[in-house]
């Protein structure tokens, strides 16, 4: 989130580490990451962990009205930058 709001949004930012949930990937994306690494949950979890995220991800966008996740992607930056990751 800390590297978002120095870049202002002007380099893609990758979120990596501790995805393992739909909930943790909108996490980063709130944070500002507009790509997403999956590694060791991937290995724990299989491959149904990328459509479970991918169905979280599209249901988060159905509840908030939004037609991609580029409108989530820094959305909370500075929150979560101070702490508050809900």
């Amino acid at each position: 989130a800390e590297t978002f709001l120095r870049l202002e949004g002007q380099l893609p930012l990758i979120g990596v580490g501790g995805i393992d949930s739909a909930e943790a990937a909108g996490i980063k994306l709130r944070a500002g990451a507009s790509l997403l690494q999956l590694y060791t949950a991937l290995v724990y979890k299989g491959p149904a962990l990328i459509e479970d995220i991918k169905g979280g991800l599209l249901q988060r966008l159905d509840r908030e009205r939004l037609d991609a996740l580029a409108g989530v992607v820094g959305r909370d930056a500075r929150r979560i930058a101070a702490g508050d990751f809900t």
